[in-house]
C-alpha cells in the first residue's frame, strides 16, 4: 500500500519536478556505487597510494576518452564490479 501512495504522489508532479527527483535519485545511486568502489580500492591502498574519496570522486568524473584499457585492467575492473555485486546480494 505504501508504494501505491508513492506512485500517486509521483503522478501529481509536473514533468520538470519528476525529472528533478529522478536525476537526484540517479546521482545518489551513482555516488553510492562510487563509494562502494572506493571502499574496495581503499582496502588495497597503502600510505603511498592513498587517495581521499573526494579526490577519487573528482578523478572518476573527469572524462577519459583517450584511455584504452588493456586486458588486465578490464579484468581488474570486472572483479571490482563482481565483488560489489556479491556484497550487495546481487541486487
Amino acid at each position: 500500500m505504501h508504494r501505491y501512495h508513492d506512485f500517486n504522489y509521483l503522478m501529481t508532479l509536473d514533468f520538470d519536478e519528476f525529472m528533478e527527483l529522478y536525476l537526484k535519485a540517479k546521482k545518489e545511486n551513482i555516488l553510492d556505487r562510487l563509494w562502494q568502489q572506493w571502499l574496495i580500492d581503499y582496502s588495497r591502498m597503502t600510505t603511498e597510494t592513498f587517495i581521499s574519496f573526494t579526490d577519487y570522486k573528482k578523478k572518476s568524473f573527469i572524462p577519459n576518452n583517450n584511455k584504452k584499457l588493456d586486458k588486465d585492467e578490464i579484468l581488474k575492473q570486472a572483479e571490482k564490479i563482481k565483488a560489489l555485486d556479491q556484497r550487495k546480494g546481487g541486487n
